[in-house]
């Protein structure tokens, strides 16, 4: 990373006049906030599995489709298996969930694999409204392509968990190509990130331009 970089990055931080605006598109400092999260797919990633061997697709992926009652029922009963786990799940109350507990079941061993544990799920509840499918594997494949080891994601995602709700291209990949107009090498995007995961949850606003440079 060069130092011209650093000279552009924190400009971005403390500049207002800085005319491409870096938005939180997810509230960085409360981890603990309700929201509906957004399902999204990235087909690039989530149907290349076969390239993260331990990424295995669930064997079921949401259940079967149930009316307003029957949906409260599967709730409940998620909820039970949830607290016998230790997982305090009053945030996952006005979050849609899968309407089987075999589902959540794979949500949790899944997230377990990639080392994050009770303590985490109790300290951002909200990513085991997370489809595995459709959020975990596309985020976490893009994570790896673009340099952060996999022994790391558990790490990465513990620091910046809200990464999970975010659509590969239409939020991450903008971010990195930003990152990358401001000289940041290729092979340093992934130890950049690392540093600064909550750069994946800004939304880029404006022209992207840093052709002129960017006023300091």
């Amino acid at each position: 990373m060069t130092a011209n970089f650093r000279r552009k990055f924190l400009c971005i931080f403390t500049n207002t006049s800085v005319s491409c605006k870096l938005t939180p598109s997810i509230p960085l400092f409360s981890k603990r906030l309700i929201f509906h999260p957004r399902v999204y797919l990235a087909r690039s990633f989530s149907n290349q599995s076969n390239k993260f061997p331990e990424y295995e697709m669930p064997s079921v992926t949401w259940g079967v489709v149930q009316g307003r009652k029957e949906k409260l029922v599967s709730k409940v009963i998620i909820c039970d298996y949830l607290k016998g786990l230790g997982i305090i799940s009053d945030e996952l109350e006005e979050v849609e969930l899968p309407s089987t507990v075999e589902v959540m079941r794979e949500r949790v061993e899944f997230l377990q694999k990639i080392g994050l544990t009770i303590d985490d799920f109790n300290e951002y509840p909200l990513m085991l409204g997370c489809s595995v499918r459709k959020n975990i594997i596309p985020v976490l494949g893009y994570l790896e392509k673009i340099g952060i080891p996999r022994p790391k994601l558990g790490e990465f995602v513990r620091n910046f968990p809200q990464v999970l709700h975010a659509s590969v291209v239409v939020e991450l990949v903008p971010v990195v190509k930003f990152l990358r107009g401001l000289d940041v090498e290729k092979q340093d995007i992934g130890y950049v990130l690392q540093k600064y995961p909550e750069l994946l949850g800004f939304k880029l606003e404006g022209t992207m331009s840093t052709s002129g440079g960017i006023p300091c």
